[in-house]
């Protein structure tokens, strides 16, 4: 018998613009698996920070660690989920994007079809990510450990580099590349993305974006001004088709990105 599904079979989303939120999960199951919690107060202040419409929906296990004692204020915009699954199912139906760690959450998340940014330390991506289709993976072992973990190996790890080396500009990094592919709209505004490295010699930049490197050489001081321009997050609302040529190819390298503002619907 042929299968007919031509994917997975979601659950029922409602995506909330009338009152945006997102979801956050800082916990799970084997909590040696978690991005640390002071990382997540910062998310959640950098988030606010770039999207003051948003509310966020903290889904907090039993055990899970609570990010709120560690954040600098309190903020009036955050809702803790701790009740069953079908409260979680509730929260993930509606959110415009979810970001957790390896857990089943963000499981649950993917059975939503959810947009998912996933952090992985010990355990990889590779037979543990998300089923929804957008969705990208901030995973710290490659470049910084390489150790096959098991569960002695977890357990006897004093550094967690693969969790601790993840920046929360890298997770933003991941972010904006989740919502420029997934909100695309010509309302949409350009930002630098956060994790770029520029090295400026005069008329020679090397810009440095992940792994990937891209020179970049000024022979009009005009051009040069304006590069410069966009890395100062100086964007204008017209450009010249050469300007447009330009900010294409910076698009294409990740060094820009085009992301939503999210602003409430009246």
């Amino acid at each position: 018998m042929s299968n007919k599904n031509e994917g997975f079979p979601y659950f029922e989303r409602n995506t909330n613009f009338e009152n945006p939120y997102y979801t956050i999960h800082p916990g799970a199951g084997f909590l040696l698996k978690i991005w640390p919690t002071k990382n997540y107060a910062e998310l959640i202040e950098t988030l606010f920070e770039l999207f003051p419409s948003l509310n966020c929906k903290i889904i907090l296990g039993k055990d899970d660690p609570n990010p709120v004692a560690l954040l600098s204020k309190k903020y009036s915009h955050i809702e803790l989920v701790t009740g069953d699954l079908n409260d979680v199912g509730n929260a993930m139906a509606g959110a415009l994007f979810h970001i957790g760690n390896d857990a089943g959450i963000t499981h649950v998340a993917g059975g939503f079809n959810t947009p998912t940014v996933g952090i992985y330390g010990p355990t990889g991506p590779g037979s543990w990510g998300s089923f929804s289709e957008q969705n990208e993976i901030i995973w710290g072992k490659p470049g910084n450990c390489n150790l096959k973990c098991n569960y002695d190996v977890i357990m006897n790890c004093a550094h967690k580099v693969c969790l601790t080396s993840i920046s929360t500009k890298k997770v933003i990094g991941g972010l904006y590349t989740l919502l420029q592919k997934t909100y695309p709209s010509d309302t949409n505004y350009l930002v630098v993305n956060p994790t770029i490295e520029i090295e400026n010699k005069d008329s020679n930049w090397k810009l440095k974006i992940g792994d990937n490197e891209l020179n970049i050489t000024f022979i009009d001081e005009k051009i040069k001004t304006f590069v410069k321009s966009i890395f100062n997050n100086q964007f204008q609302e017209h450009y010249s088709d050469e300007e447009e040529e330009i900010l294409n190819v910076l698009l294409e390298q990740k060094a820009i990105f085009k992301i939503p503002s999210f602003i409430k619907k009246p």
